[in-house]
């Protein structure tokens, strides 16, 4: 299934978190990212942590690795993961990831 490389952050604040998080604070981030990819929801990031994004990017796996808005080995980015699946009102979920050095 194809997914949209980007969606707008108005677009997002019109999705409703379920109330299934997950976070890699205490264990490996790529055994958590595989773990959700595998899932079949789609992984998008939320890059706000330094600077305010106006719209969240697809994470994608290439071969044993991850990769988002350009960056490689994505599973090692930031210092912590958090997990929050969403729904819009169409009934379609997504995984928002979120995260940053100090959360």
């Amino acid at each position: 299934m194809e997914y949209r490389k980007t969606i707008p952050m108005a677009e997002i604040a019109t999705y409703k978190k379920t109330g299934v998080c997950r976070s890699a604070i205490f264990s490996s981030r790529k055994a958590l990212m595989e773990e959700i990819y595998a899932t079949g929801i789609p992984i998008y990031c939320d890059q706000s942590y330094y600077v305010h994004e106006q719209k969240v990017d697809l994470v994608e796996k290439e071969g044993d690795h991850f990769e988002c808005d350009g960056y490689t080995t994505f599973e090692n980015w930031r210092d912590c993961h958090y997990y929050s699946e969403c729904v819009d009102a169409k009934g379609n979920k997504i995984w928002l990831m979120t995260g940053g050095r100090w959360d």
